[in-house]
């Protein structure tokens, strides 16, 4: 068996360490942009949509927008008749997934 002097060891060790800690860094910056977006689209649709200025989306103020209106019982999952931030984004991160899915089994048949 070879012998791996500590300077060695030690060396591997903190390579491995900064790598990580920056895999974990782009992975936070990531997550930020994407909250970012999504509040960001979020902030849009009340600027388009919420009429009433409650800072929530109801299904007559999203009539117009025919996916949306579609979506909205989806989207709408404490049933209070009203799509806040939080709903939307998890809508979304959902959408997402499904994508990513269609998208990896396409490419791989």
């Amino acid at each position: 068996m070879n012998n791996i002097s500590l300077k060695k060891l030690t060396l591997v060790v903190v390579i491995a360490a900064v790598t990580s800690s920056f895999a974990y860094a782009n992975d936070a910056i990531s997550l930020q942009k994407s909250k970012a977006a999504t509040a960001s689209k979020f902030t849009q649709l009340l600027n388009q949509f919420d009429q009433d200025e409650n800072g929530l989306l109801s299904a007559k103020e999203i009539a117009s927008d025919v996916k949306l209106h579609h979506a909205f019982k989806e989207i709408d999952t404490n049933k209070d008749a009203q799509i806040n931030e939080t709903e939307l984004t998890k809508f979304l991160a959902k959408v997402k997934s499904k994508e990513l899915v269609i998208t990896k089994t396409a490419t791989t048949t």
